[in-house]
């Protein structure tokens, strides 16, 4: 009698433990991804006005002057490793912008991203970073109007930001491949336990 107790007993034990683990699972799920770096993918919008006064035939359609699009940076290493803005109604047509060029400094404390089309249209990001001249620490926010862009020919038409951002676009958290690894483990683990038991009762 002592000797199926005891057994019970550590049966209800194992499966107290595995209760546990398994109740561990949707907090795990449900959980926050640790940052895997230092990739951030930026939306692109803002919209542009021709230098004044207009400078070598830089004008917009009456529908305006677009940008639209994503970037993704890698704000541990200061690059931009994908680019894809458009831009839509600037006369004489510019972009697409796909070429990443440099990261360079501006004044204060701002940042410029510089992208360049196949033809060799130019596109000049400006804005406030943590890190003067550097995407350090860059998470996304609001372009100052120092931002502008310019066509290949010469002398190029120019433009001139007026209101715009680059804006981190927001992916669902994925669950560590350790913790999912972990859990899968212990659960497992403890069938096994319980299998071993269940045998060595009946036995």
């Amino acid at each position: 009698m002592k000797t199926f107790t005891l057994r019970m007993n550590s049966a209800t034990s194992a499966v107290r433990c595995f209760l546990g683990i398994v109740a561990l699972v949707p907090i795990l799920l449900m959980a926050p991804a640790r940052a895997t770096a230092s990739i951030v993918e930026l939306d692109v919008s803002g919209t542009f006005t021709p230098a004044t006064p207009p400078l070598f035939g830089g004008m917009c359609s009456p529908s305006g002057c677009t940008i639209g699009g994503d970037i993704v940076i890698n704000n541990t290493a200061d690059l931009v490793t994908s680019a894809d803005v458009t831009a839509s109604g600037f006369e004489p047509a510019i972009g697409p912008f796909t070429i990443f060029a440099s990261v360079a400094f501006g004044f204060g404390t701002q940042t410029v991203i510089q992208l360049s089309s196949s033809g060799g249209d130019t596109l000049d990001f400006v804005f406030n970073a943590p890190v003067q001249g550097s995407l350090a620490g860059y998470n996304g926010g609001p372009l100052n109007t120092g931002s502008e862009t310019y066509g290949s020919e010469s002398p190029a038409p120019l433009w001139f930001l007026t209101s715009g951002s680059l804006t981190p676009v927001s992916t669902p958290a994925v669950p560590e491949p350790s913790s999912v690894s972990l859990v899968v483990t212990g659960v497992a683990m403890v069938g096994f336990l319980l299998k071993s038991r269940s045998k060595s009762k009946l036995s």
